[in-house]
């Protein structure tokens, strides 16, 4: 035999287990890979599965909800970015105290709120009374507490005004145009009408609420972990319907009854809004038997 030859049958040799080696792992990888493949179908079809479930479902509910008479002038009802009910649901319209759910987002992206702030004549010259009193020092938090739960007015411009009431108020427009709000507007945190009808005042859309409590939900839910709180709440309905998970009342006489509710079932959120009602809450019971 040539020492050619020799040199190759030893190198084959010494080869041999290193080739076999690379075979053995090329097999166990395209099987990974197989599996992988597999997997990632299942987990797809899981997934499709789940929408096409979650869709039946939607069209249920809309069904339900297209049946009803809504005398509101405005309403909205959606779930997760979808609408099932709506009626002149981009129509701009006052929104009243619901004003107060953008108040309130500032103030937990702007605040420390365990610091506390002087409670000022201005403040308490706004309609209503919570009990506070000029020279006041009171947290953030309690003021935010009472604004939410009592709808308190003058906690809310308290709120706005430890950070200067006018710079407040365009951190809140400033938030609505990053949200995509393009027919929400605000001149005051607290959601009043003006002293006189031809200021302008503070309004929104049903659309435009929809996608701020949606925001809401998934940055700071306990903004509506604090509204479902019963003791003093302005909310009449948080005792009948237990799926109430939160919401916001409103009522001015340009804004007439507003309320916005967010109502949880079977781990799904409706927000439920009604604008410029005559009977707020009873216009809210026809939509909230149907989602119960």
């Amino acid at each position: 035999m040539s020492k050619n030859s020799k040199y190759l049958i030893g190198s084959l040799v010494f080869f041999l287990p290193f080739w076999w080696s690379i075979n053995i792992f090329a097999g166990k990888l395209d099987s990974f890979q197989i599996l992988k493949t597999e997997g990632s179908l299942s987990a797809r079809m899981d997934e499709t599965l789940i929408n096409i479930k979650d869709f039946r479902e939607d069209e249920a509910v809309r069904k339900k909800l297209e049946s009803l008479q809504i005398d509101a002038p405005s309403a909205l009802v959606a779930s997760r970015n979808k609408i099932l009910l709506q009626k002149n649901s981009g129509e701009m319209m006052p929104i009243a105290s619901l004003t107060k759910l953008m108040t309130a987002l500032v103030a937990y992206e702007s605040y420390n709120l365990e610091e506390e702030t002087i409670i000022s004549k201005e403040a308490l010259a706004q309609d209503g009374d919570s009990g506070l009193n000029e020279g006041d020092s009171v947290s953030l938090k309690y003021l935010l507490n009472r604004m939410l739960i009592e709808s308190s007015n003058d906690s809310a411009f308290a709120l706005a005004e430890a950070k200067g009431e006018r710079a407040f108020v365009d951190l809140m427009n400033i938030y609505a145009v990053d949200l995509g709000l393009s027919r929400t507007y605000f001149v005051n945190s607290t959601g009043l009408d003006p002293r006189y009808t031809s200021l302008q005042k503070n309004f929104s859309t049903a659309e435009d609420l929809s996608v701020l409590s949606e925001h809401i939900l998934k940055t700071y839910p306990g903004i509506f972990d604090i509204t479902k709180e019963q003791d003093k709440n302005t909310n009449q309905l948080l005792l009948e319907y237990p799926g109430i998970i939160g919401g916001k009342t409103g009522w001015t006489p340009l804004a007439k009854g507003c309320l916005l509710v967010v109502f949880q079932k079977d781990g799904k959120e409706y927000v439920c809004i009604v604008l410029g009602a005559e009977d707020r809450f009873g216009e809210m019971r026809k939509i909230l038997d149907v989602l119960k």
